[in-house]
């Protein structure tokens, strides 16, 4: 073989090697696309008896559940931020989520009662820490119609807005029906 055929052999062989890997890369992208979504379903949510017995139901007495406007919020869509690089992330800490069901650390109404203030805290803490980030994807201060407000919450949201309180300051708990501390 002259050095010309095995150019072209090398070059075709890297062309399909590149192909491979590119075709490879497309489904795994996709996959895990795909398992993003998948696992942001409330379905999926509440597949662990822990979700769906303590915090889903206590969820569904509260206006996020059911409401005049006919909108009803998932647990994504105050517990999982919208962005790829935080929401890849929130998957990540969610692992601690799924270790604690293995343990059984808040099987029993019991367990998830005396554990129920830290995880309320944590996640106050992370909603602080982005601004309420998630609160803010529906409820946008800018569109409020401060004047269809009762008077006190149009003073409270005024002063709110102008100090720069972030919404899980005042509204701890919205989501859930038990009280946090």
């Amino acid at each position: 073989m002259t050095w010309i055929g095995r150019s072209w052999h090398l070059m075709r062989r890297h062309v399909v090697l590149l192909s491979m890997g590119l075709v490879a890369g497309v489904i795994l992208t996709l996959g895990f696309q795909w398992s993003l979504e998948a696992t942001s379903t409330e379905s999926f949510c509440i597949a662990c008896h822990e979700m769906r017995d303590y915090a889903y139901k206590d969820s569904q007495s509260t206006v996020h559940a059911s409401n005049r406007t006919g909108i009803h919020v998932t647990c994504a869509d105050c517990h999982e931020p919208r962005a790829f690089v935080a929401k890849v992330s929130r998957k990540l800490e969610a692992a601690r989520e799924v270790y604690h069901t293995l343990l059984g650390t808040i099987d029993t109404p019991e367990k998830y009662a005396a554990r129920q203030p830290l995880m309320a805290q944590r996640v106050q803490h992370q909603m602080q820490a982005t601004d309420s980030a998630a609160c803010r994807s529906c409820h946008r201060d800018t569109a409020m119609d401060l004047d269809q407000q009762s008077r006190m919450a149009r003073q409270v949201h005024s002063k709110a807005f102008s100090a720069g309180t972030t919404c899980i300051q005042c509204h701890q708990g919205v989501g859930h029906a038990t009280t946090t501390p």
